[in-house]
């Protein structure tokens, strides 16, 4: 992330940053209290082995995939982290609830829902950041299906690995959409060259405008 708030999140995703004025603002806060309040996030993850090969063959574990994108995420790593992060079932049934009640203020709870999870998610790689340190790795950014050439029919393998069904009760639907919706999961890489360390959660993220690993 880029160090904003909570709020200001929301209010970026909404379209409304530098915009908001009092009232919506005071929506976006109650849309966030709702979630807060209503929802449980839980999330995975799993270490295992990376390397990446000629052809950009990316190994993880058992796992291979072939992928620019996610080569580029796993430059000089030879660790990896799988990674899944929900807000849990009750955040789809809050917005398809006011869905059916006020179209104007679901558009909010779903700017305030994708911010939620993006901030959860950053906690989660804050933690994962300091794992990673105990052993003298540095994060990359998140790599996730879905992104440039690495395959939206990578989340099945990846969902597997991580038992996320059973763990955190994520699941894929025929058409390749995560269930709970708001739900992501990533690819990170572990690299033991400080330099090549991200400091955001992806490289939009990122100020570091110069690194040669961003893709």
């Amino acid at each position: 992330m880029t160090g904003e708030t909570l709020l200001e999140t929301t209010l970026r995703y909404a379209g409304a940053r530098g915009t908001a004025d009092v009232r919506l603002r005071r929506t976006a806060e109650d849309c966030l209290r709702q979630l807060r309040e209503g929802c449980s996030p839980v999330w995975r993850w799993l270490a295992c082995p990376a390397s990446v090969g000629g052809g950009d063959v990316c190994r993880l574990g058992d796992w291979t995939v072939q992928s620019k994108r996610l080569a580029a995420g796993l430059a000089g790593c030879d660790r990896t982290f799988l990674f899944a992060a929900t807000l849990g079932a009750a955040a789809d049934r809050m917005l398809l609830r006011q869905e059916t009640e006020d179209m104007g203020r679901a558009v909010l709870l779903q700017a305030a829902a994708s911010a939620f999870l993006e901030h959860y998610s950053d906690s989660c790689m804050a933690y994962l950041r300091g794992k990673a340190e105990e052993d003298g790795y540095y994060l990359r950014s998140r790599v996730s299906p879905g992104d440039g050439d690495f395959a939206l029919e990578q989340q099945r393998p990846l969902l597997d690995r991580l038992d996320a069904a059973r763990r955190i009760g994520v699941t894929l639907t025929d058409a390749l959409m995560l269930l709970p919706t708001k739900t992501v999961t990533a690819v990170i890489g572990l690299t033991r060259t400080k330099e090549a360390a991200c400091t955001g959660s992806s490289c939009a993220g990122c100020g570091k405008r110069d690194c040669p690993f961003r893709y």
